[in-house]
């Protein structure tokens, strides 16, 4: 019996890595043997166009970094420690354009704010850049400080204030450093996200501010694969140590629900200081809010929606605007359906073996360092046969699991690895299986982090755009393919029309996932 166990255990381990390995680690493999040559690899060295897109992948990520953390870690804090009326619908809300698709929020900015200076530094170049890396990474950095503080004990801060301390001594001496491992692991992803982002820099940037996503999408482009191969490799080596510091930092993750934590403390703030509090979290709501709420305003018109229905009409989408909804919900629920269960599957099989895996974590992780556009050149090259076969529908899939696997798993193992061991321990005392702890005991215990992870499966699924444009077909092609197809054409309107369904569709998924966790939190 506890040999069968075991082997039950083992599978459940063995399933997320053969995926893995099939779909990110054998393609690479196999296109690096066969593309990848020392020729392609001093051409890419020397070539002073690579030079210049790492440095603006570094420059770019470097101060998309400092904007989300100047602006996520304070209301990290406030969300917290200050008790407001409707917070829970607060952090939706903020947390939402997370979760919506970067050529929704390109559209969103050029609607909100326009083509004419000074409105166009939000809009183009390097500060149009990391305005829109701040608007993505810096509600994430806030939510990581915000639930890292339910897990403050407040015992701390009761003795704090029986020896006297002030509430900046408080804030300053006790709750800071406990939230010092939150934002450290916040400002990494936010640091890989901008570095790895490629739609942003490829539309608003220019060539002047291309990354190296956008040099090996163009190489791709122009049919030297080999160069684009060499190229993947050098980006993903210079992001090892980032890798190496996310696997090593433990204990942050995050849940939409209603905060348990010490906010009760900060019930009453002085005047002054309340009116700084609620003019920052309006200041900071609005400008999330504000470029979807433009995308709204232009297209309540039905201009945008008589545009995008004359696009169809002639082809521009290179599908029917039905075919586009449908392909965009078909791939999104099959992909985070897989993610979401591989990713249960990896995390139970590294909470039940007695010694820790960390090779088993580093292997499952490593994906979230691996780009978008370089996992589809991967993928093109290994498995482009597929599309004589009409399967690059099981392509896209796979491509977008992929890409949302590594992330929704290390959020579930952080939630999974708080649930009380004395609950598990009793659980398989009284006779239950590792399966059967997994799912009456861990997993309900943990719904709210469950349901995190499966928001931002679905939102990577919904929104993803590299890997698919360099994978799909026409009749498998999906709304932001299709948006990025009208920016190109200039047909801004049709663009704003179609993001505004794709706005819905995020929100129809965001919803009942919002629901179970602020109901389980």
């Amino acid at each position: 019996m506890l040999h069968t166990k075991g082997s039950v255990v083992l599978l459940l381990g063995l399933l997320p890595l053969t995926f893995e390995v099939l779909v990110i680690y054998y393609p690479f493999v196999f296109s690096f043997l066969k593309d990848l040559s020392a020729e392609a690899l001093f051409l890419v060295i020397t070539n002073p166009l690579v030079h210049h897109a790492f440095e603006q992948s570094f420059v770019q990520a470097t101060l998309g970094t400092l904007a989300s953390v100047t602006l996520g870690y304070p209301l990290g804090l406030v969300l917290g420690l200050v008790n407001f009326r409707a917070s829970s619908i607060y952090r939706a809300l903020v947390f939402l354009p997370f979760l919506l698709p970067s050529i929704v929020v390109i559209v969103g900015f050029q609607e909100a704010y326009g083509f004419t200076w000074p409105f166009t530094l939000l809009t183009h170049g390097l500060t149009g850049i990391t305005a829109i890396n701040a608007y993505y990474n810096a509600p994430l950095v806030a939510l990581l400080v915000a639930s890292s503080l339910e897990r403050l004990n407040p015992e701390l801060v009761y003795a704090a204030r029986t020896l006297g301390a002030s509430n900046f001594k408080l804030l300053t001496k006790v709750v800071m450093p406990f939230t010092l491992g939150s934002l450290i692991v916040g400002a990494l992803l936010a640091f890989v996200y901008s570095f790895l982002s490629f739609l942003v820099p490829l539309v608003i940037g220019g060539a002047s501010h291309y990354t190296v996503e956008v040099e090996i999408y163009f190489f791709l482009r122009l049919g030297k694969f080999d160069q684009a191969i060499a190229l993947s490799v050098l980006q993903l080596l210079s992001l090892v140590i980032v890798v190496v510091a996310l696997i090593r930092l433990r204990g942050y993750g995050f849940s939409f629900g209603r905060l348990s934590s010490i906010r009760h403390v900060y019930q009453t703030l002085k005047a002054p200081i309340k009116a700084l509090v609620y003019s920052f979290l309006l200041l900071f709501l609005f400008f999330e809010i504000y470029p979807l709420l433009s995308i709204a305003e232009h297209t309540l018109g039905f201009l945008g929606f008589r545009e995008l229905l004359e696009a169809s009409a002639q082809g521009a989408l290179q599908t029917s605007l039905q075919a586009l909804i449908a392909n965009s919900v078909i791939f999104a629920v099959l992909s985070s359906s897989v993610s979401l269960a591989l990713s249960i599957c990896a995390t139970h099989f590294v909470l039940s073996v007695s010694k820790p895996l960390r090779f088993y974590e580093v292997v499952m992780l490593l994906p979230i360092l691996i780009s978008p556009v370089s996992i589809g050149v991967a993928l093109y090259l290994t498995y482009y046969s597929l599309s004589a076969l009409n399967e690059v529908w099981l392509v896209i899939v796979f491509a977008q699991s992929a890409v949302s696997l590594p992330v929704a798993m290390r959020f579930l193992l952080e939630g999974l690895r708080r649930t009380p061991k004395e609950l598990v321990f009793s659980s398989k005392v009284l006779g239950a299986g590792s399966v059967e702890t997994l799912f009456r005991v861990e997993m309900p215990l943990n719904a709210h982090t469950i349901s995190s992870s499966t928001a931002i499966a679905l939102a990577v699924s919904l929104g993803e755009f590299a890997a698919t444009n360099i994978v799909y077909i026409p009749k498998f092609a999906t709304i932001p393919i299709a948006i990025f197809s009208l920016l190109e054409i200039r047909k801004l309107a049709a663009a704003s029309a179609l993001s505004l369904i794709l706005i819905a569709l995020a929100l129809i998924a965001y919803y009942p996932v919002f629901r179970l966790g602020a109901s389980e939190a």
